[in-house]
């Protein structure tokens, strides 16, 4: 299935998004159909693993609009590969806006649909705003010291002293002095030497080195 280009404002960046357009079918209603609108989850972009649920949903007769966050993908944003969570939430409501205004699109028949942080975000969205008609929260993070305590409970049972439950080190030692120096059984968000670049990419602007 094809998909549209689209661009829209929100506050400072300009977000880049695709526009899968709904094939006619029994929810449109005078002529407008729902939209959905999607957005993916911690680092994630459009481009990884979206687009099959976008089809599927427009298959079923559903405009969808999926989109990248500022600072990652095809989206603007000076600061690149930062989670600004009140920049999310504003991109996130300016789709909103951008999907209400699209051809064909009904106003009042607004989905919005997010995983893991997305999945918080749009739950946060829905509760201020009583124009969405529906919610789709796929593991959705709603707490993070809730689930940083689990983890450490967690950890607990498993037998990892708390000293080794650290996921990511912030300290003067480099992901990669850190990946060599680890201990055996020592809990860690990747165990693969060469994920470390990775991980550094990703997650060292999120504790701003």
């Amino acid at each position: 299935m094809t998909f549209h280009s689209l661009q829209f404002r929100s506050r400072d960046a300009d977000v880049d998004a695709w526009h899968f357009p709904a094939k006619p079918g029994r929810l449109d209603a005078s002529g407008r159909a729902p939209v959905v609108i999607m957005a993916h989850g911690l680092g994630g972009t459009k481009d990884s693993g979206l687009t099959p649920f976008a089809e599927r949903f427009a298959d079923a007769g559903m405009h969808v609009v999926a989109f990248d966050y500022r600072g990652f993908g095809s989206s603007g944003g000076d600061d690149r590969q930062r989670v600004d969570l009140d920049g999310q939430l504003a991109d996130y409501r300016a789709a909103i806006d951008a999907a209400r205004r699209l051809d064909g699109v009904d106003p009042d028949r607004v989905v919005l649909w997010g995983v893991s942080l997305s999945g918080g975000h749009v739950l946060t969205i829905a509760a201020h705003d009583s124009g969405i008609a529906a919610v789709v929260a796929l593991t959705p993070l709603v707490d993070g010291l809730a689930a940083g305590l689990l983890a450490a409970i967690v950890g607990l049972l498993l037998g990892i002293p708390p000293a080794n439950q650290r996921v990511f080190e912030f300290g003067p030692v480099s992901y990669q002095e850190a990946g060599k120096q680890l201990p055996r059984g020592t809990a860690a968000a990747t165990v693969e030497t060469d994920g470390i670049p990775g991980i550094r990419y990703l997650v060292l602007p999120l504790a701003g080195r």
